[in-house]
């Protein structure tokens, strides 16, 4: 699942009307927020299927796939914005 994780323009777009800035999203994300989380993941994963709801990634998350998921952000989020 993570695998499939792209932050795109329409990503940071969905990022920004929910945050008002994918920035804000972001360090909601830092700050150690699970709606943020699941915003996030779900913004990386709506490119796969447009029908995608945050609440379907938030039911296809558990806590012990959540670091997982973090560090699957962390690395499209550097690929996004060529951090590597």
């Amino acid at each position: 699942m993570f695998e499939n994780l792209k932050l795109t323009v329409e990503s940071l777009a969905l990022l920004e009307e929910k945050y008002g800035s994918a920035e804000a999203a972001l360090v909601q994300l830092e700050n150690g927020s699970f709606i943020a989380l699941r915003d996030v993941l779900w913004s990386a994963l709506v490119h796969e299927d447009p029908s995608l709801t945050p609440g379907d990634v938030g039911r296809m998350i558990n806590l012990k796939d959540a670091l997982k998921a973090v560090q699957a952000l962390n690395e499209a989020v550097r690929e996004a914005f060529l951090l590597h």
